[in-house]
């Protein structure tokens, strides 16, 4: 693992990130740590394709929504049965 830092920039498309690597949350962990803004996965050689289960990239979506939904203050309603 080897993320380096990057200059927040709008354009999404030209920031390099690996977000299905199994090392991604330890880079993110890195990156939080030394308070960078944005960084960058580009120069990195240790990608390594993440290996979950369903109910794992599932979790894994919960927890996206949870999060937008404070970053935004939106409240997400629970899915009900009709």
């Amino acid at each position: 693992m080897n993320p380096v830092s990057a200059r927040p920039i709008d354009e999404l498309q030209r920031v390099k990130r690996n977000v299905f690597c199994e090392h991604y949350e330890a880079c993110l962990d890195i990156a939080l740590f030394k308070g960078w803004r944005s960084f960058s996965c580009g120069h990195c050689a240790n990608f390594s394709q993440a290996q979950k289960s369903c109910a794992e990239w599932q979790g894994d979506a919960l927890c996206c929504g949870d999060l937008i939904s404070v970053v935004f203050g939106l409240s997400i309603m629970p899915e009900t049965d009709l």
